[in-house]
């Protein structure tokens, strides 16, 4: 239990905390929840297991999957992150995300499959491996993340102002 000792300005105390609680704890929860979000989609990525090609390599894609805080879409109330992957290093990623139309022969090497240059005379639908969407599957794991770390969050910026001192920054990530 944490006691408060209010020696006046309770308005400017009350304000001290929404603005912390704002600034510090919405980023840090936001944070947790796109961890899990992160971490799903990397784990629902396909592993390319083809012969090497030139500029495709196993777990490119993988790699590039990310997780930025965007502030420019964020404001006092409302943290974005954006989870995606990078087309500059997985440009495929949409066509494994989406689906795509397939207009070259592929050969069975061994194990392996290889695309050739050869033309179909009628393109193949290849299905999506939806790697990003299917991640929104991981919504209950995430809440639990952020609700868990809100708890976390709000007991440091309470402990805080308890002690009477200044509502101190904690790493937000």
């Amino acid at each position: 239990m944490l006691d408060f000792k209010l020696d006046g300005d309770l308005a400017g105390d009350l304000e001290r905390l929404d603005q912390a609680l704002q600034q510090q704890v919405a980023r840090s929860v936001a944070h947790a929840g796109a961890l899990v979000y992160y971490g799903e989609a990397r784990t629902l990525a396909p592993i390319y297991t083809g012969p090497a090609r030139k500029g495709i390599r196993p777990g490119q894609l993988r790699e590039s999957i990310y997780r930025a805080h965007s502030p420019e879409l964020s404001t006092d109330t409302l943290q974005v992150y954006n989870i995606s992957w990078n087309p500059k290093k997985a440009p495929h990623g949409h066509l494994v995300e989406n689906g795509h139309w397939r207009v070259n022969v592929i050969v069975r090497v061994g194990n392996r499959i290889a695309a050739t240059t050869e033309r179909l005379d009628t393109p193949v639908w290849v299905k999506p491996v939806a790697f990003m969407r299917r991640s929104g599957d991981a919504s209950p794991r995430a809440l639990a993340a952020m609700q868990a770390r809100a708890k976390e969050r709000v007991a440091e910026v309470l402990a805080d102002l308890a002690k009477g001192g200044p509502i101190t920054e904690a790493d937000n990530e």
